[in-house]
């Protein structure tokens, strides 16, 4: 589109990444307690998955949307942009399952990479349909497939980053995750154009909601999840991250278990002798 390289406020685009590798450390600091010693934890489960679907990918997206400032008002529909939190966060579900019960299977590590490549997929049609404005918007599918291809690119290093038993490996992760985000984002505005055209009975403010509003409801994003993350996870003692992996399960331990055993029984047997 012409005209959102030249209006774009970058300031806002800077933020938006912020906010994004934020929330990303956030989810990964979380989710390393999705399955600790092999067991399920659904809440931390839910909660990675709320973090990464509200802090990481609606908030730095809407507010991305905003930096754009074309010469024309612009709204949102209140049900597509809930819309655009609950469908990434149902595709982050299965995504983090996978990736921090299950990431040490090869090739599932991708695999939760495309499911959360697909939940920001769908962030991204829906929040680009939410858009209430006095005109036709267009798409160009070549920018919005690569956009979403870029994000799942970008997603796989940054998973298997997250998933490290060294924690400043999820420092790296954050600001890879971040950048899928933004980059999906970024690409994905290549396509988008916004023709001027008579929209019959447009109503901008009727079960919608106004920049100013999507602004204050990404700021309590970012505090409702960061409190949580900061109080659930980042609270937990750090002893996790020098055990082995959790995703590795009780079959690790067990092979800990059995060579501490077997050290014990070759140390008396030379004791004796």
């Amino acid at each position: 589109m012409d005209f959102w390289l030249s209006d774009v406020v970058y300031g806002l685009l800077v933020v938006s990444f912020l906010v994004a590798a934020f929330g990303a450390l956030s989810t990964f600091s979380a989710a390393r307690w999705i399955a600790p010693a092999g067991r399920t934890r659904l809440s931390w489960l839910l909660l990675s998955a709320m973090i990464l679907a509200g802090c990481t990918a609606w908030a730095p997206y809407f507010l991305g949307l905003l930096a754009v400032t074309p010469d024309t008002l612009i709204t949102f529909d209140a049900r597509l942009a809930l819309a655009a939190f609950l469908a990434p966060l149902l595709a982050f579900l299965p995504g983090l399952y996978l990736a921090y019960r299950w990431g040490h299977v090869p090739g599932l590590i991708p695999l939760a990479a495309v499911f959360i490549g697909g939940g920001l997929a769908a962030m991204n049609y829906l929040a680009a349909a939410a858009i209430r404005v006095q005109g036709l918007i267009v798409h160009d599918e070549f920018f919005l497939f690569a956009g979403v291809a870029l994000a799942v690119l970008l997603a796989v290093p940054a998973m298997y980053l997250a998933r490290s038993p060294r924690p400043r490996y999820r420092y790296v992760a954050a600001p890879v995750m971040a950048l899928a985000v933004l980059s999906m984002y970024v690409v994905s505005m290549g396509g988008f154009e916004i023709q001027a055209a008579a929209v019959a009975d447009l109503d901008y403010f009727t079960g919608a909601l106004t920049p100013p509003l999507i602004l204050l409801l990404a700021g309590l994003s970012v505090v409702v999840f960061s409190i949580l993350s900061l109080t659930l996870g980042l609270s937990q003692s750090d002893s996790y991250d020098n055990a082995p992996a959790a995703s590795d399960s009780s079959d690790e331990i067990q092979r800990v278990r059995e060579e501490i055993k077997r050290r014990h029984e070759a140390l008396k047997a030379g004791a004796d002798s």
